[in-house]
């Protein structure tokens, strides 16, 4: 009878181990399942991002911006050239919408079309006509809106139809711009004081805020000087500011040339009406193993000619000295 309990016990303990056994691969099957699933997802995910960034545009259009200047009281007509790049007849839709930002001044209200809705023929261009009529009592300043075209047919990828909009930005001027008022400004310029020597960009932070009525195309430039060497200069991207609004670059730039040491950086930002803007600040590289031995190198060559140019003077003058009668 002893023996048949410990046998029992063994069973017991057996079949618990074999439900423990089951539950714990259960438990790693629903966790693969879960993976399993979200990698399908992200799969597709990517798979149709990339479709859609390979699919070919439907037209093209020219100009694709619209910055214009004008002034009461006059009209002003604007053709836009529009190309079917497909292999069928294709459908448009033209309107014209409000930019939505507040505090933003529109003209919407003063543009038309000549027509709304066209077909453009597989490979062939047609013109919209734009026409702007403005008041002759306005405020000077800036208006802005949208030309929206929009084909009527859908783009199939990846089995998803998309349907594409193409947007015209209108920047307008009404009014001469004072080339004495301040036009913009730079705001918080900042780049890493302490860049190590393994890296080889950095990070140039800044805001350009608009301060008059009119907006303006502010285009950077980054001015990089060793205490001692070359002065680099980098190119930064160009972006409309509209009249009150704020807008953030933060530009990684690849560095050139450089080594350790103490370096000045100069923010150059022209903001229209021939004014630019300019900030300063500095930052230091710390150099990396190999170029911090080759500076204690350099330093060392230079030491020991500074010290054995020093020494032979003094000798010299140790000499003259006691020959003297």
């Amino acid at each position: 009878m002893r023996y048949l309990k410990i046998k029992n016990r063994g069973l017991n303990h057996g079949l618990h181990s074999t439900n423990q056994i089951v539950n714990n691969t259960n438990k790693t099957m629903k966790k693969i399942s879960v993976l399993t699933l979200l990698f399908l997802c992200l799969f597709v995910k990517n798979s149709f991002a990339a479709s859609l960034n390979s699919a070919k545009p439907m037209i093209k259009v020219s100009p694709f911006i619209l910055n214009i200047s004008l002034s009461p009281g006059k009209t002003y007509n604007y053709e836009i050239n529009i190309k079917n790049l497909g292999q069928t007849p294709l459908p448009l839709r033209a309107l014209i919408e409000n930019i939505e930002d507040e505090g933003v001044q529109t003209i919407s209200s003063w543009s038309t079309l000549d027509q709304s809705e066209m077909i453009i023929p597989s490979g062939q261009t047609r013109a919209l006509n734009l026409t702007i009529h403005l008041p002759k009592k306005i405020l000077f300043g800036g208006y802005y809106g949208s030309l929206y075209l929009e084909p009527l047919a859908v783009t199939n990828v990846s089995g998803q139809l998309v349907q594409t909009k193409i947007g015209i930005p209108i920047l307008a001027n009404i009014g001469v711009i004072d080339p004495k008022a301040k036009q913009g400004e730079i705001l918080d310029f900042a780049i890493d004081k302490l860049i190590y020597g393994n890296q080889d960009r950095l990070n140039a932070q800044f805001k350009v805020k608009n301060v008059s009525l009119y907006h303006f195309s502010a285009k950077p430039f980054l001015l990089v000087r060793p205490l001692w060497g070359q002065e680099d200069r980098y190119e930064l991207d160009e972006r409309i500011v509209l009249p009150g609004k704020t807008r953030e670059w933060d530009s990684p730039i690849t560095i050139k040339n450089y080594f350790g040491g103490l370096y000045f950086a100069k923010l150059q930002v022209s903001v229209g009406a021939g004014q630019q803007e300019e900030a300063n600040t500095a930052f230091i590289i710390l150099p990396s193993a190999k170029k911090l031995h080759l500076t204690l190198m350099v330093l060392g060559i230079i030491l020991l000619y500074f010290g054995s140019k020093r020494k032979h003077n003094f000798a010299k003058a140790l000499r003259a000295f006691m020959e003297k009668p």
